[in-house]
């Protein structure tokens, strides 16, 4: 089934009212004894697209299982302590507070070990914790088979938007922190927004991994994938040491001399961040220019001042600091663009 100019909220409705339905057929033929858990857990991994479903779906998968096996033990374990059974309880239940934030699969875990210990202190026979993992694959194969065969929403299109925003972000950036060494004033917007982006790969690293799941079952946007989650982390972080070069020497400022190689420097890292991107949406590489020209007239700019006074000598170094990072970061995109080749 397709869905051209549906909402994606609205193909997600369709998509669970489907798992919904599949689940009820399915709990009545097999007979079932607690269907809900096959149907709440069709409804709760079935999260937009294609891929991200089949990650979610095999993330409940293995924490539910990690989960029993963990919570098994550690149940034991207190018991063999002379623990009150309220201690893995007082362990689990904050941790799955706590992995909520940081991955999926650790909550499931921490989830399902809070269950196993609820039902062993109800005294619930271990027939209970299996059916609970054989419900929840059973769920989670519904919720992955309705993904694709209803209303499919490929993750191809939000991850580009992702890489996109991503890659505009770490443009602006360089840009900002150019432009203050130029300008000799530094602004705290730009720690900020440095920030912003380090948060931002969560996002990043979620839908690369959907993507992942979703070529190795239907396959394309593997590339895509690999470069999303190693290419532009790793460009980050060459980004990160620009800002850091660029903070002291705007500070100290590089004279009107040096604003206008600066501005040429920002400008060619932009356009090498664009063929980049282009490489990772695409598949098809171009060549990354260097910065030799006007990292060059800096330094031919620079080397009168080393015969000057210490502070002289200082403010060189700083801004050779920045030379040395902006050549960096674009070897760096040089190298992205060589890993989505052999990619």
């Amino acid at each position: 089934m397709t869905g051209r100019g549906l909402l994606p909220s609205t193909r997600l409705a369709v998509q669970v009212a489907a798992a919904v339905l599949l689940s009820i057929v399915i709990v009545n033929v097999i007979a079932l004894e607690r269907p809900f858990w096959v149907i709440l857990t069709a409804i709760v991994v079935m999260v937009g697209t294609v891929g991200e479903t089949l990650t979610k779906s095999m993330d409940r998968v293995a924490g539910t299982l990690v989960g029993l096996v963990t919570g098994v033990v550690i149940y034991w374990a207190a018991a063999r302590a002379d623990l009150p059974g309220v201690v893995p309880l007082l362990i689990s239940g904050p941790a799955i507070v706590f992995f909520r934030f940081a991955s999926y699969r650790l909550m499931i875990i921490a989830l399902t070990v809070l269950l196993v210990c609820l039902f062993r202190i109800g005294g619930t026979s271990d027939a209970l914790l299996v059916a609970r993992l054989v419900d929840t694959a059973i769920g989670a194969a519904i919720s992955a088979i309705v993904s694709i065969a209803v209303l499919p929403i490929p993750t191809r299109g939000p991850a580009t938007e992702t890489v996109h925003t991503y890659v505009a972000a770490l443009k602006t950036i360089v840009q900002e922190s150019l432009q203050a060494v130029a300008q000799e004033k530094w602004s705290s917007a730009i720690d900020a927004r440095a920030d912003a982006i380090r948060s931002s790969e969560a996002d990043l690293q979620r839908l690369a991994e959907a993507l992942r799941a979703e070529s190795a079952l239907i396959g394309g946007s593997g590339a895509l994938a690999r470069g999303a989650l190693t290419v532009l982390p790793a460009l980050r972080g060459h980004v990160d040491s620009l800002v850091q070069a660029c903070e002291p020497a705007a500070s100290r400022g590089p004279g009107n001399d040096l604003a206008e190689q600066l501005t040429d420097i920002a400008r060619l890292i932009a356009e090498n961040f664009d063929r980049v991107e282009k490489s990772l949406v695409s598949g098809q590489t171009d060549a990354i220019p260097r910065l030799d020209e006007p990292t060059r007239r800096i330094e031919q700019l620079l080397a009168p001042k080393l015969s000057g006074t210490q502070g002289a000598r200082d403010d060189v170094m700083v801004m050779l600091n920045v030379v040395l990072a902006a050549r960096r970061l674009n070897r760096g995109l040089r190298h992205a663009m060589e890993v989505m080749d052999r990619s």
